[in-house]
């Protein structure tokens, strides 16, 4: 990645500021945020996520076209689609309009329950 004298001195001056505030700054400046549940994942350290995030704060584009966001991506493979049956019976149980959905929100349920009881249980 070529460097440009000017990022490296605001990455210098940035070293501070946390990963909170960058995905704050760079939604105002994309109205998207940096992390997305249903994109693919990044595997990177913390050093590197803060640089992205600078570099995307700092020029002011998205997080697709910094310049190592292709090797720092790990794609996910095409979800299979379920059988029409499944879809019309978890449609029926959940009341969503496709099985994908109410499967979506019924597993988000239970992780939500599992993280209280887990909380409550640490006390």
């Amino acid at each position: 990645m070529m460097k440009c004298a000017d990022f490296e001195a605001f990455c210098r001056e940035s070293k501070d500021i946390s990963v909170g505030d960058l995905s704050t700054a760079y939604f105002r400046s994309q109205g998207v945020g940096f992390f997305n549940i249903e994109d693919d994942s990044i595997n990177v350290t913390g050093k590197e996520l803060q640089r992205w995030m600078l570099w995307c704060v700092y020029y002011g584009r998205p997080k697709e076209e910094y310049p190592l966001a292709e090797t720092l991506t790990c794609h996910r493979p095409p979800s299979l689609p379920l059988s029409p049956r499944l879809d019309s019976v978890m449609g029926a149980l959940f009341g969503h309009g496709t099985a994908a959905s109410a499967w979506v929100a019924w597993s988000s349920l239970i992780v939500f329950g599992c993280t209280i009881i887990a909380a409550a249980c640490s006390r």
